[in-house]
C-alpha cells in the first residue's frame, strides 16, 4: 500500500485530492473514512469543503503566486514551537497545518520529519493504558474471600455450602498496538483495554 499512497500524496495531484475531499463529502462519506482513503486529517476536509461551499471549485485550485515554496525562518520557527507544544501529532496534519497557515507544500516527506524532529517529535509505539483495569491491588480481594469464606465456614463444614475455585489463562497473540508521532522522551499513553488478542480458557474445582 506504501507505493499508492506515494501516488496519492504526489503535490501534483493535491487538487485532485482537494476536491475528491469536498466531494466524497457531499456524498455522505464519513469525515474518517475519506481521511484514511487520503491520507489526509479532517481538517483538511472540513477547510475545503468550506473553501468550496464558499467560493466555489476554483478555490479548490492551486494558487501560489510566485512563492518560493519553502518557510521563511519565522515561519519555521512558529511551527516548530507550535509542535513542541503538542502531545502527538501526524505527518498529514503537519502538512495540513503548514498549507493552511503558510501556503507551502513540501514535495518529499523528509522535509516533514525534520520538522517533527525539530519540533522534539518522533516516531514510537505508544504505551497501553487499561482504562478497565482495577485500582485495588490484588491483596484486598483476597482480604474479601478470607473473610466470606469465614462467616460461612460452619456451613461449608456442614455440607450446606460448597466452595469452587476459578482460575483462569489467556493464550496472547498479535500486538494490537502500533506506532505513531509523539512527544520525545516521553511515552505516548493510548487506552485500549487488551494490548494482545487473546483467547481465554476458564476452570473451576469444587474444593
Amino acid at each position: 500500500m506504501s507505493s499508492l499512497n506515494d501516488i496519492i500524496d504526489l503535490p501534483a495531484n493535491l487538487e485532485v485530492k482537494r476536491a475528491l475531499a469536498v466531494k466524497m463529502i457531499l456524498f455522505d462519506f464519513k469525515t474518517e473514512d475519506i481521511g484514511a482513503l487520503l491520507n489526509v486529517s479532517d481538517s483538511f476536509v472540513s477547510k475545503w469543503k468550506i473553501r468550496f461551499e464558499n467560493e466555489g471549485a476554483s478555490a479548490l485550485k492551486l494558487n501560489y503566486k510566485g512563492g518560493t515554496g519553502f518557510l521563511t525562518e519565522d515561519q519555521r520557527d512558529e511551527i516548530i514551537f507550535y509542535l513542541r507544544m503538542q502531545p502527538h501529532y501526524s505527518v498529514e496534519e503537519l502538512r495540513d497545518y503548514i498549507e493552511l497557515y503558510d501556503g507551502v507544500v513540501y514535495h518529499s516527506k523528509p522535509s516533514y520529519y525534520d520538522l517533527l524532529n525539530e519540533g522534539r517529535v518522533s516516531w514510537h509505539q505508544p504505551q497501553a493504558a487499561n482504562p478497565n483495569r482495577e485500582e485495588a491491588p490484588g491483596w484486598r480481594k483476597r482480604e474479601e474471600i478470607k473473610e466470606q469464606r469465614a462467616e460461612c465456614q460452619a456451613d461449608i463444614v456442614s455440607g450446606e455450602v460448597m466452595v469452587f475455585a476459578e482460575d483462569e489463562c489467556h493464550v496472547g497473540w498479535g500486538e494490537t498496538i502500533g506506532y505513531g508521532w509523539g512527544r520525545q522522551h516521553e511515552r505516548t499513553a493510548v487506552a485500549v483495554a487488551t494490548v494482545n488478542q487473546r483467547q481465554s480458557y476458564y476452570g473451576v474445582m469444587n474444593l
